[in-house]
């Protein structure tokens, strides 16, 4: 391939956790556990959980008891095996670049926890062209045609500093009460369905 035909190959950049792999269900579980309720994700009106804990400590010190877990980062599992396919057909024709903000609070074990999610990709046999761990994904995201997102506000972002991209909100129980459209954003109910529709085209 010419260099002149890589500058003009598409970008798709994805976020990971509500996106492609499913952070919530597990993280959910370990909540339902601790402070024996029934919380579910569609309760899940807001990214949070946090009005169960008693003080701010106690919330903290369970978002550090995960992020010091190797289990439950082995326990993240993807929302479907379509994803791997479907990731390898988009990257015939356009590169595909991940972006995540794994590893980027100051709680978390930073080597760790990228090496248990590189290796997660490795297991799920997920080839991407490259990988991004950043907190502020606009940083990473010059040069994409398409950003595909969970968080309302992460994509709102996005879409305001770089308007030319087509950004594409994964509907989650934590989003669906927001105006996506009034922001210039493109709903779709999965990863799969963005992908679907843009290999039919």
């Amino acid at each position: 391939m010419t260099a002149t035909n890589m500058e003009k190959k598409q970008i798709i950049t994805l976020d990971t956790d509500g996106v492609i792999y499913d952070y919530y269900t597990p993280w959910i579980e370990l909540l339902n556990k601790e402070k024996h309720t029934s919380f579910t994700l569609d309760d899940w009106t807001v990214r949070d959980g946090k009005h169960f804990f008693s003080s701010e400590k106690e919330w903290n010190d369970f978002w550090f008891r995960i992020f010091h877990d190797e289990k439950f980062y082995r326990n993240i599992k993807l929302y479907s095996n379509e994803i791997p396919y479907l990731i390898n057909m988009l990257r015939k024709k356009r590169a595909v670049n991940i972006a995540t903000a794994r590893s980027c609070c100051d709680m978390e074990p930073k080597h760790q926890i990228q090496r248990l999610t590189l290796e997660s990709f490795l297991k799920d046999s997920i080839i991407v062209d490259h990988f991004f761990f950043e907190q502020d994904k606009n940083s990473v995201l010059s040069g994409s045609s398409y950003f595909v997102e969970d968080s309302f506000s992460t994509a709102k972002k996005a879409k305001e500093r770089f308007p030319d991209i087509f950004v594409y909100l994964v509907t989650r129980p934590w989003n669906r009460d927001f105006n996506a459209k009034e922001y210039g954003l493109i709903r779709t109910s999965s990863f799969e369905e963005f992908a679907r529709t843009l290999l039919s085209n």
